[in-house]
């Protein structure tokens, strides 16, 4: 073979084999690239709050995908007003909160995007909250004393597995059940914390919790689905 002719064969081959680590490049990038966001309510709690002025929470939930995972995040506001006649007590709490966690998501081959997770999430809250007593007392008349914490920061942990449906294009309908622990509560000046909002009451130790959610997605690009090739041996 002529010595033009054995270089003309190795710089074809270099670039056959340069495509083809760069088409195989591209597509390992695109599986880890995100298709779409989902976005939507808590359709339970803002449905339960118009029936129970005492409570007021309005959560906002959204998630993107990356290959088999979701990155999940909700946003809330929540207050809390609860009394007590028996005890003469009123309770008042208001606050914001986050979650923020990954999602392992089942159903990622499937083309409608539908979702059957299990994850793990980090929660926080920033909130106020006040106590306040009336106790009745023969000689001095009522009592009232005031107890309350400005400033409250709170945090803890979830377990929590869902499912997520298309029910219209590019609507969806889902819910996710929650398993809150680890709960802590930092700043407390006059009273001990009573409830966190998006966790709930610190001293149970181990709350749960409920999110019915419906959500729209906005879709960025064809989503890469990567179907491992199977292993075939003699």
């Amino acid at each position: 073979m002529p010595q033009n002719l054995k270089f003309s064969f190795s710089i074809f081959s270099v670039c056959l084999l340069t495509f083809g680590l760069i088409a195989d490049l591209k597509a390992q990038t695109e599986r880890y690239l995100p298709s779409g966001v989902r976005v939507g309510i808590d359709a339970l709690n803002l449905g339960y709050g118009t029936f129970n002025p005492r409570w007021q929470r309005y959560e906002v939930h959204g998630d993107i995908d990356i290959d088999k995972y979701l990155l999940s995040l909700d946003l809330g506001t929540h207050t809390f007003n609860e009394t007590s006649e028996v005890d003469q007590l009123n309770y008042n709490m208001s606050g914001s909160f986050f979650r923020v966690g990954i999602d392992y998501n089942v159903l990622y081959l499937d083309s409608a995007m539908n979702a059957f997770f299990v994850g793990l999430r980090h929660g926080r809250a920033a909130f106020s909250e006040n106590l306040r007593s009336n106790f009745p007392h023969p000689i001095f008349g009522d009592v009232v004393t005031d107890a309350s914490n400005p400033s409250v920061n709170g945090s803890w942990w979830e377990m929590a597995f869902g499912f997520k449906a298309q029910v219209y294009k590019n609507i969806y309908m889902g819910y996710t059940l929650s398993m809150r622990i680890f709960p802590s509560a930092s700043g407390q000046t006059e009273m001990g914390t009573y409830w966190v909002p998006g966790l709930g009451r610190v001293e149970e130790g181990i709350n749960f919790g409920f999110n019915y959610h419906i959500m729209y997605r906005i879709p960025f690009r064809q989503k890469y689905f990567h179907i491992p090739e199977p292993d075939i041996r003699p």
